[in-house]
């Protein structure tokens, strides 16, 4: 059984998953085609090394250099569906956005289906999600482990308002999963890395022992007390 274990040393974010499909061998270039089939266009993504604490790993970017259209959760789901992405790809997007859709829903008190994901027509969300469902489908991992997952503490800016960290959507997400905070003033777990790893992880638990096939690290994009990264390990029983 080929198993990723996602060691959450410093949380989870969309971005940090995404590279560290990346780092582990996955093509950019193939999660590209992949979001391009779900008729998203105007998006640039760019993958670098980069170093966070002396351990390096893979960045990923996505530049949204044009107009999109507002989209909620029905869109999504409908150009999901309509795609020719592989079937699991398209069930493992679907649940992420479904599992997103109801944090951010609850914490704001609107109707699920009908949530707007503003920010840039929400191609930045549909990137990581859906580059991460690619990324787990091409690598062919049978199952998802996780540690229990770094939360960070303090408050996060919205516009001119603070709201606590964990934010309001990422702890109604994280609902039964085992979390701790050692303090860091920074939001560690982002809806979307909460949507993600809920959503994979069949269980959240020590190192399993197994033997580690490879290591990959995906990059954040802050400076911290601690490397802004997410740990895969891969394993074989």
């Amino acid at each position: 059984m080929k198993t990723l274990y996602l060691d959450c040393f410093c949380g989870i974010s969309g971005d940090k998953m995404l590279g560290l499909l990346v780092d582990l061998g996955v093509n950019l270039d193939v999660i590209i085609e992949g979001i391009n089939k779900m008729g998203v266009s105007g998006f640039l993504i760019k993958a670098e090394r980069k170093k966070s604490g002396f351990i390096e790993g893979t960045n990923v970017w996505v530049n949204v250099y044009e107009e999109q259209p507002y989209r909620n959760l029905k869109d999504i789901i409908q150009m999901i569906e309509s795609s020719t992405l592989a079937e699991n790809i398209k069930g493992m997007s679907k649940q992420m956005f479904y599992n997103l859709a109801r944090g951010e829903a609850k914490a704001h008190g609107q109707d699920e289906m009908e949530l707007l994901f503003h920010e840039k027509g929400a191609v930045d969300t549909i990137v990581d999600i859906v580059g991460t469902a690619i990324g787990i489908h091409e690598l062919g991992f049978d199952r998802v482990y996780s540690s229990p997952l770094h939360l960070g503490s303090g408050f996060l800016k919205m516009g001119e308002k603070r709201i606590p960290i964990p934010s309001p959507a990422a702890i109604e997400i994280l609902k039964s999963v085992p979390v701790y905070s050692s303090g860091i003033p920074a939001e560690l777990v982002t809806p979307t890395g909460a949507a993600i790893v809920v959503t994979l992880a069949e269980e959240f638990r020590a190192l399993p022992p197994m033997a580690i096939v490879k290591v990959g690290y995906g990059c954040g994009k802050r400076e911290l007390e601690i490397p802004d990264m997410l740990r895969g390990v891969v394993m074989k029983a």
